[in-house]
Parts: structure tokens; C-alpha cells; sequence
């Protein structure tokens, strides 16, 4: 079940492709997704190449990731703590 959720998530975040290369509704949803600014800043961390501003990859990441992690906690609280 995780797999596919994730696997779209990797194919559609320019990890293996340009996100230039895709067609428009494909490279609407890789520019809404989370993982391909992380990417982003990888890619800016080891080779010094970004393609989008730096702010807004890392403004991106910063949100999905305190997204994430409050409804990973919230989720937790119910199963485990209440």
C-alpha cells in the first residue's frame, strides 16, 4: 500500500529526469509535489545546481515537512496515546 503512494511520489519528484522533460499536467503535478524540491536542494547541496530559487525549495521543503510531521504526531496521539 506504502509503494504506491511512494513510487509515484519518486518518479514524479525529477529524481531520474529533467521535470522540464514531462508533459504539462505531469510536470504540474512534479512542481506540487514535496519531494521535488527536496530534490532540489540535494541536487544544490552537492553540485551547486538549482533550477528554482533556493528560498522557494527550501520554503517548500520546510512546510511539507512540518505538514507531515504534525499529522504523523496527531496520528500517533490517537493510536497509541488515547
Amino acid at each position: 500500500v506504502v509503494n504506491l503512494v511512494i513510487l509515484p511520489l519518486i518518479f514524479l519528484s525529477g529524481i531520474f529526469y529533467p521535470i522540464e522533460t514531462l508533459q504539462q499536467p505531469l510536470a504540474l503535478l512534479a512542481t506540487i509535489n514535496p519531494l521535488t524540491h527536496t530534490v532540489q536542494l540535494a541536487r544544490w547541496a552537492m553540485y551547486n545546481i538549482i533550477e528554482e530559487p533556493i528560498i522557494v525549495a527550501i520554503t517548500s521543503t520546510l512546510i511539507s515537512t512540518t505538514l507531515f510531521t504534525t499529522i504523523a504526531v496527531l496520528k500517533y496521539r490517537r493510536t497509541y496515546i488515547a
